[in-house]
């Protein structure tokens, strides 16, 4: 079964995309659903929660920096707006590789 970050690139690579229409930014928001097969302190947890996914395509490393910058101010005006209290935290890249996540 390909993951979601797959089947997006997929997607967009069926598609023929000049970089003009680059930023190319993609929602996907779904149930996710993990499970914790170690117990901890004697429980195995599992958790379906509701997830909002971006994927963003951009034409080099300096427009990607760009997208990004762009979508933490939102999300830091957002959670400012609202009064809920955030932290940035530097994510794995996983199996799909990349410099930042």
């Amino acid at each position: 079964c390909p993951t979601h970050e797959e089947t997006i690139t997929s997607l967009v690579a069926a598609y023929d995309i000049s970089s003009r229409e680059l930023p190319l930014r993609l929602y996907q928001i779904g149930s996710k659903f993990r499970a914790e097969m170690k117990p901890r302190f004697g429980l195995i947890r599992a958790n379906e929660f509701l997830m909002k996914d971006l994927y963003t395509f951009d034409k080099d490393p300096q427009s990607a920096k760009h997208t990004y910058d762009q979508i933490s101010l939102a999300y830091e005006k957002i959670f400012n707006r609202i009064g809920v209290p955030y932290l940035r935290v530097e994510g794995d890249t996983g199996m799909m590789g990349g410099s930042s996540s």
